[in-house]
């Protein structure tokens, strides 16, 4: 599976990504994230991501945070997913 990156570029998939970033987000309202947890939002984005591969060859960047932001969401974890949301905007800057 390859991923579209913000600069026009494709890389291959890499699940570290994402629940590094999840995990990060976790921890910046002071909460852990346990690795069931982490694995089960990796789980329903991959389930994501495959979903969407059927409809073309590949899936950028800000689709896969989308997926992501709405997992968090759906964990209820709001002030997470505010933190998700404001990294997002700062690296859509970058």
């Amino acid at each position: 599976m390859r991923i579209s990156k913000r600069n026009g570029t494709n890389e291959a998939y890499c699940p570290e990504k994402i629940k590094r970033a999840v995990s990060l987000a976790f921890q910046s309202v002071g909460n852990l994230l346990s690795d069931e947890e982490a694995d089960r939002l990796l789980k329903n984005v991959e389930q994501k991501i495959d979903d969407r591969i059927t409809e073309e060859p590949s899936v950028s960047v800000e689709e896969i945070q989308d997926f992501v932001e709405n997992q968090i969401m759906n964990q209820r974890a709001f002030s997470v997913a505010r933190n998700y949301i404001t990294y997002r905007y700062k690296r859509a800057l970058v």
